[in-house]
């Protein structure tokens, strides 16, 4: 029985005094069959330790049984078995150890992408809770702050129709057409995320939190409502640069989002002013089936109460600005848009900030591709070199670019603080 288990192939050997390079090669064989069930092992140790005892019946009957049957094959040998199964080992080894330096390269790469995402996810959830947490210190007051800020919002656009009404576009004389620049004049936009700003300005250091809810806000609007990835490539200085274009079909917003923009490699310009012409509308008409409030109704809450708490961190900035244009429109002046940013970005930021009521489409210039010279070269055709123009903010550049021109009569207002709105509102209202 000893002779036969260690000739088994399921026979363990101890290598421990062998070099570390040779143990790969003396590895056990691995069976070329599969292993036999464990109730045969079981049937096979106990033979194994009962004691051999002749059987002549047993004998007599094997060597009838043998004289009836075939002769068993022959197995093959233990050495063979061994060096075969060594190779197999081997190669194995080699095998996993190549596959595993490809999986540490490849882990590696996913690793920093994990990584990557990892940190997006925790900065996505750090600004989701603090935007909650804002959310529920405002909402402690209940439905009455929910009221006040709606009640704030109505009475925005409710005293522009008035101002409307008392005086239409038709009874102006065109004057003197003040040039409005959006960042720093008309809105606080970018000093509302620069700490120094803030500081020198005396606001509130929370309001960068609101600034930052905003500009989400913005990219709302600009990525899922204006197509601002396909737009920003097809900018354009005002929203009728390219009526020649317009075939005035009428298209939904899903048709207008199917047509494309470039084809074969040109710019399709009959798509690109179609799809002008639906943000047109949709900025002219806010309250229609495809008007802007209907297509951010699930943000206007959050808008109204930015805009709120912006108002009243910044000193009334808002309701100063508009207190100007009213101003303005009553003494007989137009006011007119030259925004340094792209012309998509800049009618989304008159929405978002409540003005689009109170400036046209058609009033808003943006100097992003062609300069503000161009910009003001195009309003002086449109309203004669002898009108006066009064530039509000801009900073000394935007003055001298339109000292330049062909304009005889320019005066430059700066804007640095709210107080400066109020003191323009007296000066037109004295």
């Amino acid at each position: 029985s000893s002779s036969s288990s260690s000739s088994s192939p399921f026979a363990l050997s101890s290598h421990a005094g062998r070099p570390r390079r040779n143990r790969a090669k003396l590895l056990p064989p691995v069976p070329l069959f599969s292993a036999p069930p464990p109730a045969r092992i079981k049937a096979a140790k106990a033979n194994a330790k009962a004691p051999a005892t002749p059987n002549t019946s047993s004998a007599a009957s094997s060597v009838l049984t043998s004289s009836t049957t075939s002769a068993p094959s022959p197995s093959p040998s233990p050495s063979r078995e061994r060096r075969r199964g060594a190779k197999a080992t081997t190669a194995a080894a080699a095998a996993a150890a190549g596959s595993m330096r490809m999986d540490r390269r490849r882990h590696s790469g996913r690793d920093r992408e994990r990584h990557r995402d990892r940190d997006r996810d925790v900065d996505r959830n750090r600004d989701r809770d603090r935007d909650r947490r804002r959310d529920r210190d405002r909402d402690r007051g209940g439905s009455e702050r929910k009221d006040k800020v709606r009640d704030w919002v109505k009475s925005l656009d409710e005293s522009w129709k008035e101002v409307v009404r008392l005086h239409p576009p038709e009874q102006q004389r065109r004057d003197t057409v003040y040039l409005w620049e959006i960042d720093g004049a008309l809105l606080p936009f970018q000093s509302l995320t620069d700490e120094s700003a803030i500081r020198a300005q005396g606001w509130d250091p929370n309001v960068r939190h609101v600034a930052f809810s905003i500009e989400r806000n913005l990219g709302f609007i600009l990525n899922q409502r204006f197509w601002w990835r396909e737009m920003e490539r097809h900018d354009q200085p005002h929203i009728n640069s390219l009526l020649p274009f317009d075939d005035n079909r009428q298209v939904s917003s899903y048709a207008v989002q199917r047509e494309r923009l470039l084809e074969r490699g040109r710019p399709n310009y009959n798509a690109i002013a179609r799809r002008y012409r639906w943000i047109k509308e949709a900025y002219r008409s806010p309250n229609e089936r495809e008007g802007l409030n209907n297509l951010v109704s699930d943000k206007s809450h959050r808008m109204s109460v930015d805009l709120f708490e912006v108002n009243k961190m910044t000193g009334d900035w808002v309701e100063a600005a508009r207190e100007v244009i009213k101003a303005i429109k009553t003494s007989g002046g137009l006011s007119v848009i030259v925004s340094a940013d792209k012309l998509v970005s800049s009618l989304a930021k008159l929405y978002l900030y409540r003005f689009h009521s109170m400036f046209a489409p058609e009033m808003v210039y943006a100097s992003a591709k062609m300069g503000k010279a161009w910009c003001f070269e195009q309003i002086i055709k449109l309203y004669g070199p002898k009108t006066k123009y009064v530039i509000l903010g801009g900073g000394k550049q935007v003055q001298n670019t339109l000292r330049v021109s062909s304009a005889k009569n320019v005066e430059y207002w700066p804007i640095r603080s709210a107080v400066d709105l109020r003191l323009i509102k007296k000066r037109l209202s004295g």
